[in-house]
């Protein structure tokens, strides 16, 4: 039996963050590794801005995407499923039906860019309590990179109902 601390830590609401890098951080990195305590806030925000723009290209250009470290998942520009049936909503509305989405460049199929932590969630589970919000920029990128290379993006994997093969009890 395991007895419940009522004094422990809980989730509760909280307010939602959006900035990823702050001087609190630069802080505690200038701190924590002495080779850089005098690194101004300035080079520390340029050195921070440079990684992100790595990511942000190895996301759109990348047809595998990149995977992040410290089990955090991967970051993929993919289409969805072939089974995946997006609809136009403007054109439903005026003709009172369902009417699938036609896109002559990518032959129907719809392009996101996703955070994938299915694997890595089985090693870091406070995963699940986060989400992701891609940028303007990404989306741009994205957009332009579908139109000009419609074929180099792969198609989502189809899960197996979320549990691994080889997990499952044989008969």
């Amino acid at each position: 039996m395991y007895k419940v601390d009522k004094k422990g830590p809980r989730m509760k609401k909280a307010k939602f963050s959006k900035a990823v890098i702050t001087k609190e951080l630069w802080r505690r990195f200038t701190k924590e590794y002495e080779e850089y305590k005098d690194m101004s806030w300035d080079n520390f925000f340029q050195y921070w801005k440079d990684i992100a723009t790595t990511i942000r290209n190895e996301t759109v250009y990348n047809p595998l995407g990149v995977k992040l470290e410290k089990f955090t998942g991967e970051l993929k520009l993919q289409y969805l499923s072939y089974k995946f049936k997006a609809s136009d909503y403007g054109t439903s509305q005026e003709i009172g039906e369902k009417v699938n989405y036609l896109n002559i460049v990518t032959k129907g199929k719809v392009a996101k860019l996703k955070w994938e932590r299915r694997k890595a969630v089985r090693y870091n589970k406070m995963l699940q309590f986060y989400a992701f919000d891609n940028t303007r920029e990404l989306t741009i990128m994205a957009k332009n990179y579908i139109l000009s290379n419609p074929n180099s993006l792969r198609i989502e994997r189809n899960t197996l109902g979320g549990h691994y093969v080889w997990r499952q009890k044989r008969k």
